[in-house]
């Protein structure tokens, strides 16, 4: 059985959507891309599952800071400037292979095991000038890609899920919601003596499939 369908991801465990997209500007139409599936079946009951998931978001606990260094007071005498960065939603590309099976007709419910590798990461920057002890006279703030940044190279690049799946069938439509957690953590960095980022990916999703094609023999009716 060949499909394509949509994904739809919902925040869960205090992560939070960033409303932005892979480029690091607001709108998440891009992030929509389609899921071609793939079924191989041993039974009418049992079946394995492949897709491919491009340009996934996955989103990521709030304010989960990625850098903090110390205060540099040697630019300016007299002042304080500080910088830091945190990560608001990475995106990866996802292989999920699961096997399924149906307890009733239409209904299945499946676990399986995901290969993650990340794709692009989104961040905020924030720069701040103090002079004095005083409150900070300049603070800017900036959201975009930092692929390619040292930053980036502190992420985990891949990782294996577990996931859990449950589907009923309705014609050509599949409905289905899933949900996968990394089998490791994707951050892992300490900031200062005492001060440690770590996370772990999890994610909760609603799908909808389209069955284009279907290869499974039908019974043959019975002869008159």
């Amino acid at each position: 059985m060949v499909g394509i369908g949509l994904n739809q991801f919902i925040p869960i465990g205090g992560q939070h959507s960033s409303g932005y997209n892979s480029g690091g500007i607001t709108g998440t139409l891009s992030d929509y891309l389609p899921v071609p599936m793939l079924r191989y079946y041993f039974s009418k009951h049992i079946y394995v599952q492949l897709e491919a998931q491009l340009n996934t978001p996955q989103a990521t606990k709030k304010n989960l800071v990625i850098s903090s260094p110390a205060p540099d007071t040697a630019t300016i005498p007299g002042s304080t400037i500080r910088h830091s960065a945190s990560i608001k939603q990475l995106y990866y590309f996802n292989l999920p292979l699961s096997i399924h099976y149906a307890p009733i007709k239409n209904l299945n419910i499946g676990a399986g095991l995901q290969y993650s590798r990340l794709s692009n990461a989104i961040g905020t920057f924030d720069s701040s000038v103090a002079v004095g002890g005083s409150a900070a006279l300049v603070d800017s703030k900036s959201t975009k890609s930092f692929k390619g940044d040292t930053l980036y190279q502190q992420i985990k690049t891949s990782e294996f899920r577990f996931l859990l799946d449950a589907s009923y069938t309705y014609k050509h439509f599949i409905f289905g919601l899933r949900y996968n957690q990394a089998l490791s953590k994707f951050i892992d960095v300490q900031l200062a003596p005492g001060q440690i980022t770590q996370s772990r990916n999890s994610s909760f999703q609603l799908y909808l499939r389209y069955i284009l094609w279907d290869g499974r023999k039908k019974p043959k009716p019975l002869a008159k």
